[in-house]
């Protein structure tokens, strides 16, 4: 009775919910020219996530590498991915080979899979390929400064067809570092490494699908170019890998990084690119495994040169390492099933990593002290049936928003959260972020807690919490699908954007794993599941046929040797 209430609640509140779906993703019209570019080119790093992993053969219980992927995109009916197999068995062909995976409509290859000798995975690698520079313009605007010289900006003049105003002209800047926008008098230069370059992507994903081993795939790799990834890999030999992607990520000079504009009068240039061999790689490591989730990569041998970015902090990644490491130091080999587990796992590391200021608040009144002791019970599995998920989840998004009064936004960083709260003692000087507020981090993280949480409920974490498959089209409500779903968006079974519903407790989750693939190298066998199906018609079978499957951490068989 009580989850059908919800799901009445859901369906009287969606268009609350898409309301705030949009002003998450909007800009105004009163923004500056360059505020609205900024915005554009602007993404969400929570909402665009992913886990990969590869195990070699010594770990596994079937004797064979394997390598699991679920990248964490936008939930949509349909499914963004398709599973497809090829088979072509023509001598004289390069594609001589069997493929399959996952791919998207129009895709001319595998994104995500395997052939018969290798597969792999991807996550986005977050490393910063793009400068804003000031530009330091003559009197009239028409030109700009250079290492001492006068260089006239590129104009370019396009004509647009729109309805109601015939053809309508527009004239568009460009200095040599590329686009350029204004913000009032200033003007300003966007260098990207992919702007101008003829992009070799379609070739890499060709070469990578038919690659046989380590060597041709890394050959593959070496030609992506807009796009950068953490390249998971394993082969039929047993072994495993894992590849920065992305042959266009810059040197910078000494002191200079992406986060702010810098003159653009060529004291800040680039120095060149990354060389693809100096990229971060390693192939059989001596762990017998290797993990991404969009975290920091490390080195590996290759030190020269620096990957700067906003990345995610390594929670994922962390809780990935943690359970692959218990079944390896236990002594036991490790099963499709268990990997399946760890792409569902939605232990709550930051929980514990904030436990010590949990311990440490100062209530002051007996029913935050029971929330309080609720908490201190807890294991900080946010699983659907959870009843203290939702009370931290609300005290802890009270803590990543300390930053606000100082730098004017959350700072969605759960370590230096820890740092800032779990406060060693009191002859310590406060934190800034707790300062700006009038007051210790103990008085913060407690009046957080106070209010934060005394009118969130113990109901179930999975009636509060539900995961959005919207139609691509803007079809009646009774076509989409809502599903309870666990996590947050620093768990493996991600839940990267909760989009919350004013006047009520219900958040629904907009994105998290659009797909889950488990895949033993070698022996053309995986197992799949999607967030709904493969068909966009709300009246076929297969609209929502795998739904149930993904909502309760199960799979698919797919054998691709037919």
């Amino acid at each position: 009775e009580e989850e059908a209430h919800e799901v009445g609640s859901l369906r009287a509140a969606y268009e609350r919910a898409l309301a705030a779906v949009h002003r998450h993703t909007s800009f105004h019209s009163e923004h500056s020219e360059l505020a609205r570019t900024l915005a554009a080119l602007k993404t969400d790093d929570v909402l665009y996530a992913s886990n990969n992993w590869a195990v070699a053969a010594e770990h596994t219980d079937s004797g064979k590498a394997v390598v699991a992927s679920d990248p964490h995109l936008p939930y949509f009916l349909p499914s963004i991915w398709l599973y497809m197999g090829i088979h072509c068995s023509d001598p004289s062909s390069r594609f001589n080979n069997r493929l399959f995976g996952a791919t998207i409509v129009g895709a001319p290859g595998v994104g995500i899979g395997g052939n018969q000798n290798i597969s792999w995975a991807y996550t986005t690698n977050d490393a910063d390929t793009q400068d804003l520079f000031k530009m330091q313009n003559n009197a009239d605007n028409t030109g700009y400064f250079y290492k001492g010289e006068e260089v006239p900006y590129e104009t370019v003049v396009e004509q647009f067809q729109v309805a109601g105003q015939g053809t309508v002209e527009r004239t568009f800047i460009n200095s040599l570092y590329g686009p350029v926008t204004t913000d009032g008098d200033d003007y300003y230069s966007l260098h990207w490494a992919v702007l101008g370059e003829v992009d070799t992507s379609v070739e890499a994903l060709f070469l990578t699908n038919i690659a046989r081993d380590w060597d041709e795939w890394r050959k593959g790799c070496a030609e992506w170019m807009g796009m950068l990834f953490n390249a998971a890999f394993g082969d039929d030999t047993g072994n495993v890998g894992i590849q920065i992607v992305g042959n266009r990520i810059p040197i910078r000079p000494a002191g200079s990084f992406g986060i702010v504009p810098k003159p653009g009068n060529g004291s800040f240039d680039w120095l060149g690119y990354i060389p693809f061999e100096d990229l971060p790689h390693v192939y059989k490591p001596e762990q017998g495994f290797v993990v991404s989730a969009n975290n920091p990569p490390d080195t590996f041998a290759q030190e020269e040169y620096p990957l700067p970015g906003p990345y995610a902090p390594g929670f994922r990644a962390q809780r990935i390492i943690d359970l692959l490491l218990d079944a390896i130091d236990a002594g036991e080999k490790i099963t499709m099933a268990y990997h399946g587990e760890v792409q569902n796992d939605v232990l709550a590391l930051p929980f514990w990593y904030v436990r010590p200021a949990l311990e440490s608040l100062e209530l002051s009144t007996e029913a935050a002290k029971d929330r309080q002791a609720m908490l201190l019970a807890w294991d900080g599995n946010e699983v659907v049936s959870s009843k203290e998920a939702r009370t931290f989840e609300a005290w802890f998004q009270c803590l990543l928003a300390v930053t606000e009064k100082e730098v004017g936004t959350a700072v969605e960083n759960p370590w230096l959260t820890s740092v800032w709260f779990n406060h060693p003692n009191a002859s310590t000087p406060e934190p800034a972020v707790c300062a700006a507020w009038g007051g210790s981090c103990v008085e913060y993280a407690s009046e957080c807690f106070e209010n934060a949480t005394a009118a969130v409920s113990t109901r179930r974490y999975g009636l509060t919490h539900y995961g959005l498959m919207s139609h691509l089209l803007p079809l009646p409500i009774e076509w989409n699908r809502v599903v309870p779903v666990g996590g947050d968006p620093w768990t493996p079974n991600c839940a990267s954007l909760a989009v919350e519903i004013g006047g009520s407790e219900l958040q629904l989750v907009v994105a998290g794993p659009s797909m889950r693939m488990l895949t033993e190298v070698g022996s053309l066998q995986s197992s799949c599941v999607l967030p709904g199906g493969e068909s966009g018609d709300p009246l076929s079978p297969h609209y929502d046929d795998m739904l149930d499957e993904w909502a309760n951490g199960e799979y698919l068989p797919l054998g691709w040797a037919q």
